[in-house]
């Protein structure tokens, strides 16, 4: 279920993506719809990244603590040894592509409006875009942590 909650937020992401930037190409909505989407991607990249953290949780818990015990079951020990020799997961590549670049893309499409935004908010351009990119950063930082390297495992943390 958390493999699909996980695949179900890159779809919500990408479609406000497209969204944001199909609404901002008409002239009678402002381009400034744009800035919201890496505030909302940041959050939507950190719970990515939590469902990702648990569905680790439960593979390792699979394979520390049921597949030791029950003969003939060996699937987390398969996947663990034929990841071993992988630089990059393909999830992890799609979550950031999705997340940290469409909020990237999302800013580059508001740079030819630049003057009216200035014109318009003034030094307040630099807060708003100050705040999308600390997003951007939050958004890559959340999908650094959730590496298999950065999670702790309590083992028998259910009999205590």
């Amino acid at each position: 279920m958390r493999i699909q909650l996980r695949s179900g937020l890159l779809a919500l992401a990408i479609t406000m993506f497209a969204g944001a930037i199909a609404l901002a190409t008409k002239d009678s909505i402002p381009v400034e719809i744009v800035f919201i989407f890496p505030f909302l991607a940041c959050f939507i990249a950190l719970e990515w990244s939590y469902h990702d953290l648990r569905i680790f949780a439960v593979a390792t818990y699979i394979k520390k603590e049921i597949e030791p015990v029950l003969t003939g079951i060996g699937w987390q020990h398969y996947l663990d040894a034929t990841r071993q020799h992988r630089i990059l997961r393909i999830t992890s590549l799609a979550a950031v592509g999705i997340f940290v670049g469409a909020s990237i893309l999302a800013l580059l499409f508001t740079y030819p409006h630049r003057e009216k935004l200035f014109a318009t908010y003034g030094r307040w351009t630099w807060v708003i875009y100050s705040v999308d990119v600390g997003a951007i950063l939050i958004s890559w930082w959340s999908l650094r942590i959730r590496r298999v390297d950065k999670v702790i495992y309590k083992p028998n943390s259910i009999n205590s």
